[in-house]
């Protein structure tokens, strides 16, 4: 999965999370921190990504 591809699937989790809050508050925290997990995944993955092509 490509940097393009990660960011679109966290705009979906995004306007997930938004629709979620309405309904709920306990899942949320849950949701939120797999959200942040995958955010913090794709931060790293990027500077790997960065650091790969900054040695080129």
């Amino acid at each position: 999965m490509d940097l393009k591809e990660r960011i679109q699937k966290l705009k979906e989790i995004m306007s997930y999370l938004d629709d979620i809050t309405y309904y709920t508050l306990k899942p949320k925290t849950i949701i939120i921190s797999k959200a942040y997990n995958y955010l913090e995944n794709i931060k790293n993955d990027f500077k790997k990504e960065l650091k790969i092509s900054k040695s080129e």
